[in-house]
């Protein structure tokens, strides 16, 4: 039999070596599909005596239904540029206070109409504060939560815009979803769950932002800390001595014009030995150079 015809083919041995015989299972290509789109033929020959042999030959036709593929959203994160189907995928963020962030970038559809509006897109602050914004029809919208329809270019244009900022701290929650309302195709196995009513089976992807904003002082703080090596404690320990030894000098200023205008002088005449050594320096220091070099550096260290 010419087997140049088929794509593929295999042989059953014979005699079957299972009591129950056998079974055969295709499966298409992923992204393959029509009707009659695949031709399956079936031979059953006898080798035995007979020349020439005798066999029987049938055909199965297979239609194969289009499957409904879900939206591929691309998403920001860092400025880093990934991508998902998922049906909801939890992206951690983390911006400081002010700063303004891009979440989204575009989506793409192997299976839709791109001229028919049929997307759905959906972006929801659910919690934590802040604000969302992005441009719709040339209008820059604030609000927590809009729905927007429109065909992929159009939705394209709007995820590119989509922005979060937070003047304050705090721990947000922003989800962004693209629906397809179904545009083309069955069900996957296992999702049947989806089909409704009118047959179609529309698939979403969500991405929800878990965005951690940090406060302005404690970010300048950490990063003083960390690229200079000190740690906080150190700087404000640093900034605490010097102004203790700034008052321990002028407090050492006040001792001693205290101890020289009151003191001295009872000090001095009660105090032979005392007055007796200040008569032989009194009367060396003139010629004495280092004497003369230490009170000028005992008067400019106060």
């Amino acid at each position: 039999m010419n087997t140049d015809k088929f794509t593929s083919y295999f042989t059953l041995p014979y005699p079957l070596s299972s009591p129950k015989g056998y079974f055969l299972k295709y499966t298409p290509n992923p992204g393959f599909s029509g009707l009659a789109a695949e031709r399956i033929a079936i031979v059953i020959a006898d080798t035995g005596n007979l020349v020439p042999f005798e066999f029987s030959l049938i055909y199965l036709y297979i239609d194969i239904l289009p499957v409904n593929d879900a939206p591929t959203l691309f998403y920001k994160v860092n400025g880093n540029i990934l991508q998902t189907d998922a049906p909801m995928l939890p992206v951690p963020l983390s911006i400081p206070a002010g700063a303004e962030v891009v979440l989204a970038d575009h989506i793409t559809d192997v299976d839709a109409d791109i001229n028919l509006p049929t997307f759905i897109l959906s972006v929801t602050l659910n919690s934590g504060g802040g604000s969302v914004k992005a441009v719709v029809a040339g209008t820059t919208v604030n609000a927590n939560a809009y729905v927007v329809q429109g065909t992929l270019n159009e939705i394209n244009g709007i995820l590119a815009s989509i922005q979060y900022s937070s003047n304050s701290a705090t721990t947000a929650v922003v989800t962004i979803s693209v629906n397809d309302r179904g545009s083309s195709g069955v069900c996957p196995t296992g999702l049947e769950n989806l089909k409704k009513p009118d047959g179609t089976c529309p698939r979403e992807t969500k991405v929800r932002f878990m965005i951690n904003v940090t406060s302005h002082s404690v970010s300048l703080i950490s990063s003083i800390a960390a690229s200079s090596g000190i740690g906080v404690a150190f700087i404000l320990g640093a900034a605490l001595s010097i102004y203790a030894s700034k008052k321990l000098k002028e407090k050492s200023k006040e001792s001693w014009k205290e101890f020289d205008e009151e003191n001295f002088e009872d000090f001095s005449r009660t105090n032979p030995i005392f007055q007796n050594s200040m008569e032989r320096g009194m009367s060396s220091r003139g010629s004495n150079p280092l004497y003369q070099s230490s009170i000028d550096d005992s008067d400019q260290q106060f």
